[in-house]
């Protein structure tokens, strides 16, 4: 996916060789276009609700969890800390 304007909006574009498609036995367009604003605020969403502070603890359990890494606590709180100087610095 890469960046794109189309018709004076934002586009995020997906190109897929035709070749790639049909090599892999694929049916794909040949592009496609998907406009920022509407994926955005399903993203922002999703993201508001993973690291909201009431899910910060799944949240965290369930990344740490996929790449098998035993982060030390002390790692874990110094990313709580960072996420929280980054919140204030965003609220204001």
């Amino acid at each position: 996916m890469q960046g794109s304007w189309n018709g004076g909006k934002a586009h995020y574009r997906c190109r897929y060789p035709s070749a790639y498609g049909l090599a892999n036995r694929v049916d794909h367009p040949r592009s496609v276009y998907v406009r920022e604003d509407a994926v955005l605020p399903r993203l922002d969403a999703w993201f508001a609700r993973l690291f909201d502070p009431a899910n910060l603890d799944a949240t965290v359990a369930a990344l740490t969890a996929t790449d098998g890494d035993d982060t030390a606590p002390a790692e874990i709180e110094r990313c709580r800390r960072t996420l929280a100087n980054c919140e204030q610095r965003l609220a204001r």
